[in-house]
């Protein structure tokens, strides 16, 4: 009989921890906390890393030699007491952005069939096959030493992302349907992302110099590891009744000008952001002779800026303001850009990095917050997976284009004329900002299953 009740007790204990949408958010939490961190912890070890694969390349070759064809590249050192020969051949900069870019890439051409998969099926499932591919992409981007594996790890990486982010976001608008609520908890879950960006270069720099190149790949996949063990005891892994409105909802949103508004503010204002990490650290080691470590550091202000930006705006939770921040974002993030090629030692980046970073917050949670409630206005409740899907899709677009278009401009003119490209890129986004102030609602047909089967689900939770 003893027994029996604590038996019975303990199903209890794990129903209320099934049902916690504290841990629900918890876990989304450490969701993008691990993809922004495996998004930026490759910025500052990658040159070393392609170092090395080109190495291995030359010692395939019959000569025998290690060095790439150094007799047949004009080198200029930059600083006559560095050593950094190899970053100075221009290439590095296009590869490194390709590479970085990739992932993103992979992300942003998945996203478009994870939404409509999330809609149909549910999150759980597809969150829960995201932590597993995330997890064997990761562990063999550490251990493959060709370009061809490195690339393929890499766009696997994008794919278990998509599922793993996506499917997050999604289970938070569902859960959270009261605006200012979700506004909250997206807020939190961005302090997620922001956490990511800012531990992602700092740790990859730190554990790539004392621990070798599998390190920084093995913390992650522990982190995957977790989220995935936790999901599986606290989340069913079924089909859920969060169910799609139709094949065509991609192309309906796609046809919204509110919706297209929105994904472009986030372009325009990430595009520097999404650029320094293929052109910054190259920069870093042609100019101050910067060790691995530092090349980690020179993200702290950028990211610590955002973290605690994201976590203010969280807490003041701007509601009825949130397109002024979106506006005053692409200030920011021009006079970020237009600094970064006057500095000339490690510290001289904590001003521009401290600026691009509130620039940063303020974009991510501005846009969030204006496309959970265009989709409540203006498609209704059925179209978070996809709406969530389309603007993850533009951070991915953003973050895939900005490294190969500043690692191609480098090269080509210089890192200063970049950086004031990327100024006039940012101030391009002050336009569609403009028309998000007063978004016109429209009227959506709540005909079909998945609207009912939520109209069921809130009248259960107020009743609760």
């Amino acid at each position: 009989m003893k027994f029996e009740i604590k038996m019975e007790k303990l199903g209890t204990l794990c129903n209320r921890i099934t049902n916690s949408s504290s841990l629900t958010v918890g876990i989304v939490f450490f969701t993008l906390l691990t993809d922004c961190i495996l998004y930026g912890i490759v910025a500052p070890i990658l040159p070393d890393i392609l170092k090395d694969l080109d190495q291995n390349v030359g010692k395939n070759k019959t000569t025998g030699t290690i060095l790439i064809n150094e007799s047949k590249v004009e080198v200029t050192l930059v600083n006559s007491s560095c050593s950094f020969a190899y970053f100075n051949t221009g290439k590095q900069d296009v590869i490194i952005g390709f590479i970085i870019a990739l992932k993103e890439i992979s992300q942003l051409f998945s996203n478009f069939i994870v939404g409509p998969v999330i809609d149909k099926i549910g999150y759980d499932i597809v969150m829960f096959n995201g932590y597993i591919v995330m997890m064997t992409s990761t562990l063999a981007f550490a251990y493959w030493n060709t370009y061809p594996g490195v690339f393929i790890a890499r766009a696997l990486q994008g794919i278990g992302s998509a599922m793993a982010t996506t499917g997050g976001m999604t289970l938070i608008a569902d859960m959270f349907r009261d605006d200012e609520e979700r506004g909250r908890m997206l807020s939190f879950i961005l302090f997620g992302m922001t956490m990511g960006f800012a531990i992602g270069p700092a740790l990859g720099g730190v554990l790539y110099q004392f621990g070798g190149k599998p390190a920084p790949f093995l913390v992650i996949t522990a982190m995957g590891f977790i989220l995935l063990i936790l999901q599986l005891c606290t989340r069913r892994m079924r089909r859920s009744d969060f169910k799609g409105t139709s094949n065509n909802s991609y192309k309906k949103l796609l046809m919204d000008p509110y919706l297209l508004l929105a994904c472009s503010t986030i372009i325009f204002g990430q595009f520097t952001m999404a650029s320094l990490p293929s052109v910054l650290p190259i920069w870093m080691k042609r100019t101050m002779c910067a060790e691995d470590w530092m090349l980690g550091a020179a993200f702290l202000p950028l990211n610590g800026g955002y973290m605690v930006i994201i976590a203010i705006l969280g807490c003041l939770n701007f509601t009825k303001r949130r397109w002024i921040l979106n506006f005053l974002s692409f200030f920011f993030a021009a006079i970020s850009s237009s600094t970064y090629p006057l500095c000339k030692s490690l510290y001289d980046l904590i001003g521009p990095g401290l600026i691009l970073g509130i620039s940063g917050a303020m974009i991510s949670t501005s846009a969030y917050q204006i496309l959970g409630y265009l989709a409540d206005i203006r498609h209704g409740p059925s179209f978070y997976g996809s709406a969530y899907a389309l603007a993850d899709a533009a951070y991915c677009a953003v973050f895939a284009v900005g490294p190969m278009v500043s690692g191609a401009l480098v090269p080509a003119v210089g890192f200063s004329v970049c950086m004031y490209i990327l100024t006039g890129i940012s101030i391009l986004g002050i336009l569609p900002s403009l028309f998000l102030r007063k978004p016109l609602s429209q009227e959506y047909k709540k005909d079909n299953e998945s609207d009912r089967l939520i109209e069921q689900k809130d009248e259960a939770r107020s009743t609760e």
